[in-house]
């Protein structure tokens, strides 16, 4: 309901995303002990301009779909880098069932649950599809790789200052 209306409710500021990765881990931390899931950390010593409430949410999102899709007793590696612009990348790689090739261009779609969906019962095909329309409009872009039977690697791409001027006209 709130989507319509987000960019009224954005509050940029510069955030650690340490510290947002771990909230949400901790939040699911019972979860991951039922399925036995660690997560390997790399440095995610950046910082990025951003608002922290909804990059929460869209963590939250991608890590409850890794923690869904992953095998029991399974690792999800979460890592950041600078890419050729100067922009930050916060990646999120599971090694759960992955994503068919046919399906990798329809996962944002309001509604859409793909080959996973029909196989569990908790998809809803409304995660990915709030967490793409939020990101767009705190300027994140989130894109993916994937590979059946290998997993996936969903990556936030964070603007670099002058695309916040862009975006937010300040």
């Amino acid at each position: 309901t709130r989507l319509a209306s987000i960019e009224k409710d954005n509050y940029l500021t510069e955030i650690e995303l340490r510290t947002v990765v771990f909230k949400e881990i901790r939040a699911m931390q019972a979860w991951c002990l039922e399925k036995d899931i660690g997560f390997d950390i790399g440095e995610l010593t950046a910082n990025v301009m951003t608002d922290s409430k909804w990059i929460a949410f869209i963590v939250r999102q991608l890590l409850s779909n890794a923690i869904k899709y992953s095998p029991v007793k399974s690792e999800i590696f979460i890592f950041t880098e600078i890419d050729s612009s100067g922009a930050t990348l916060l990646h999120i790689k599971d090694a759960g069932m992955g994503i068919r090739a046919e399906d990798l261009p329809r996962i944002f779609q309001k509604s859409y649950t793909g080959t996973a969906g029909r196989e569990s019962a908790q998809s809803t095909g409304m995660g990915l599809y709030l967490a793409q329309n939020i990101a767009q409009k705190i300027g994140v872009r989130i894109s993916v790789q994937s590979v059946v039977g290998e997993g996936s690697v969903f990556t936030l791409r964070f603007p670099l200052q002058n695309e916040y001027v862009k975006l937010t006209g300040r």
